[in-house]
């Protein structure tokens, strides 16, 4: 990481983005990740005991987008949309 700051960098694929997500204490009941490589990651997860889902994208461009559970169940977008 730049700067000297000795933090991490940010997760680049879908290893990585799994890896933060199980470290934060989501299980993959709870979303997960996807993606092929470092293209086109992304990211679904439902926050425990509060409700809504987070997903996101690392992009270019990242996006990260709260939102309810779909009606057909689940925080992840059902094929075809909803």
């Amino acid at each position: 990481m730049a700067g000297g700051s000795g933090g991490k960098g940010a997760p680049h694929t879908v290893e990585e983005v799994r890896a933060v997500l199980t470290g934060l204490g989501y299980g993959f009941d709870a979303g997960g990740a996807y993606g092929s490589g470092a293209v086109n990651v992304s990211f679904v997860l439902s926050v425990p005991e509060s409700g809504p889902c987070v997903t996101g994208r690392l992009g270019p461009p990242l996006t990260v987008e709260p939102h309810g559970v779909y009606v057909e169940g689940g925080c992840l977008e059902p094929r075809g949309g909803h």
